[in-house]
């Protein structure tokens, strides 16, 4: 490892903590109705009581739906679906601090309550759900770009890198909660701490890939057995990518899109494992690379959405929704969100998509927002578009540079 390599994330670190000095800590949240924090009398006027205006700017965003908006304003959180019930965990909240908070989201009769709370505070962690439980993986843990922070005697092995707080200390920590119980335990800790990995979960295992562990963005891929309880190391991917996300879709395992290293911009190449055959193969490119967006599964094929590309210039969110089909290798275009987000919550409960929370300017900005979109999925492995908008997006028919085909030796 170089020298560039290792102080490029404390440069990226410092020169982000003085802009948040000099702009504020974290922007208040945008919402669909008044936060709690603006009911209470806080500032609208910039500064860190700045408020984002949310109503749609296209016609597009018409076929995403508003949905009650959370209880707590929040970015960098994860999110999984238990039943009809969607999970919101940690991430960050006002005044730019990490939370145990988690929410849940009923879906059905749309409304929100809160949980008990994670036993530490994570942000940029990985959320699935196995057999009715909701399992949380790694993480950073403290504030963003809390220089020298540590965790705290929690009494519990939190699993941490050798990073310094924020996003410089990953964790490897591992948990469960039971939703009937309303408990959390620990479950064995991961073989590495990472944070803004890729995750799923197929048959009986947890597969987990890339993501960051403090200094760099990783190639490394573990699974977990639930029925066993054990970890065990799978042949690296190709290419490091964090602040990435992944999904399951015929059995294969996605890993898609990201950023090839802290504070460079993003990539649009996406990688495949196989279980059956324990390799690793490059697929066609997504046509708009994004850092801390959703990947989810509907009708067996890879929905991406949200994220951000500073690159695009203010506000550096990314609008477009790419469904991506594995029988033809193509990636085509549904409508557009409403409130573009990054470091959102992304599931989907059966045919339909949510959208929670996250931050509508990249960098550090917290929403309480919660919309939805319902895919048509049309007969399995038909290409039928959605309300007319499913068009094949800006890549499709070109061929992906693969270039690989890796197998663990």
């Amino acid at each position: 490892m170089n020298a560039t390599t290792q102080s490029a994330p404390r440069w990226l670190i410092a020169a982000m903590a003085m802009a948040l000095a000099t702009c504020g800590a974290i922007a208040a949240p945008a919402v669909g109705h008044p936060a709690p924090e603006q009911r209470q009398g806080a500032k609208a006027d910039g500064g860190s009581g700045s408020v984002h205006d949310n109503r749609p700017s296209n016609s597009t965003s018409e076929s995403w739906r508003p949905r009650q908006p959370s209880e707590i304003a929040r970015t960098e959180v994860s999110a999984a679906a238990v039943g009809r019930y969607v999970y919101v965990i940690g991430g960050y909240a006002i005044g730019g601090s990490s939370t145990r908070a988690v929410e849940r989201y009923d879906t059905r009769r749309d409304r929100w309550r809160r949980v008990q709370e994670m036993p530490v505070a994570v942000n940029h962690a990985t959320a699935v759900s196995y057999r009715g439980n909701l399992y949380v993986l790694g993480g950073y843990t403290g504030a963003p770009f809390s220089l020298g922070i540590g965790t705290g005697n929690l009494g519990i092995d939190i699993g941490t890198g050798s990073g310094t707080g924020g996003v410089a200390d990953a964790t490897s920590a591992f948990f469960r909660y039971d939703p009937e119980r309303d408990e959390w335990s620990q479950m064995p800790s991961a073989p590495t701490a990472r944070a803004a990995m890729a995750a799923t979960v197929i048959g009986h295992r947890l597969y987990v890939a890339g993501g960051g562990d403090s200094l760099r963005a990783l190639t490394t891929f573990e699974t977990f057995d639930f029925r066993r309880g054990r970890w065990r190391s799978g042949p690296s991917m190709p290419l490091a990518t964090e602040h990435t996300a992944g999904t399951a879709a015929g059995g294969d395992f996605y890993v898609v899109s990201g950023r090839p290293n802290y504070g460079a911009g993003t990539n649009s190449f996406v990688q495949r494992y196989r279980p059956r055959t324990k390799r690793w193969r490059r697929v066609a490119d997504v046509s708009h690379g994004r850092g801390g967006f959703a990947a989810v599964t509907v009708c067996d094929r890879v929905v991406i959405f949200g994220g951000e590309d500073p690159g695009r210039g203010p506000p550096g969110t990314v609008p477009e929704v790419e469904r991506y089909h594995p029988s033809s290798d193509v990636w085509r275009s549904l409508p557009s969100m409403r409130t573009p987000r990054h470091g959102l919550g992304g599931v989907a409960v059966g045919d339909r998509l949510y959208a929670l929370e996250g931050g509508d300017v990249t960098l550090l900005s917290i929403t309480q927002t919660n919309e939805s979109l319902d895919v048509a999925c049309g007969r399995r492995g038909a290409d039928k578009p959605a309300r007319g908008a499913d068009k094949p997006a800006g890549n499709a028919g070109k061929p992906a540079r693969r270039g690989f085909s890796h197998r663990r030796g």
